[in-house]
């Protein structure tokens, strides 16, 4: 039982490692004109979420620094990542 709880632990640890990658790639690609958006990704629970008011503007092309989708490119980007639901949801 305890190499079924070890192994859990070391998948565990390899998914959250992955998601501060995406984290930072998201950050990376996020257009800068005040930084609010660039500073408002987050690692919630098993989600990446953004929670600057004007994301979904952004992610939809309004910015010249950065192509319309560019959250999804970024992510579908990043190797071994597969879509299997949602990517982007606006709340």
């Amino acid at each position: 039982m305890e190499l079924i709880e070890e192994f859990k632990e070391e998948v565990a640890a390899a998914v959250a490692k992955e998601r501060v990658k995406l984290l930072h790639a998201l950050k990376e690609q996020t257009p800068i004109d005040t930084g609010e958006a660039r500073d408002s990704w987050r690692i919630v629970g098993d989600s990446i979420i953004n929670t600057a008011a004007h994301i979904s503007k952004l992610n939809r092309g309004s910015s010249k620094q950065a192509p319309s989708h560019f959250i999804e490119k970024t992510l579908l980007s990043h190797p071994g990542v597969t879509p299997s639901g949602t990517i982007v949801r606006s709340l």
